[in-house]
């Protein structure tokens, strides 16, 4: 099975909330300075490590049958108390979007929370300056265009989708 290819986009469960859920497919921990990426054969890899001084201050995944402007999987931010370890597929739903550039392509970030979290406030500053020097000292030039809420956030997620199915056909 290829987590990111063989799972929906949305699971079909509603989980009581009368909407559909967002599967994201963890690859980094909270707290992580490795760079995990799921390939395409099924494995996590280590890309980088990251400078211990910017590990990572959530956890990181991406969103299957969805693809990016930069022709990977979109991204997504999973905003929690604890790590979850990679590997996890988390049901989860969107808050906001982080629209940046990274090494000059598209490259949006999903902001989301676990389902059964209640929403409680964002702090989309933290997440800004995080996003703005992560890669430091390899700095790829990762610029932040634009914050859009929860409605821009889904409709990224949709046409990612639909970018995806066509690829396919």
């Amino acid at each position: 099975m290829n987590l990111l290819k063989d799972l929906a986009t949305y699971d079909t469960e509603t989980n009581g909330s009368g909407k559909l859920t967002l599967r994201v497919l963890v690859e980094i921990p909270k707290g992580s300075v490795h760079k995990y990426e799921y390939n395409t054969k099924g494995f996590f890899t280590i890309v980088r490590d990251l400078n211990p001084k910017y590990k990572y201050i959530y956890n990181y995944g991406c969103i299957p049958q969805t693809l990016g402007g930069d022709g990977d999987n979109l991204d997504a931010i999973i905003i929690s108390e604890e790590p979850i370890a990679s590997g996890t597929i988390m049901n989860c739903k969107a808050l906001a979007a982080v629209k940046t550039i990274d090494s000059g392509e598209i490259d949006d970030k999903i902001i989301c929370v676990p389902y059964y979290v209640n929403t409680g406030r964002v702090n989309l500053r933290k997440i800004i300056r995080y996003l703005n020097n992560y890669k430091y000292p390899h700095q790829e030039g990762t610029r932040v265009l634009e914050v859009v809420l929860a409605e821009g956030a889904y409709k990224l997620i949709n046409e990612a989708v639909v970018r995806y199915e066509e690829k396919q056909k």
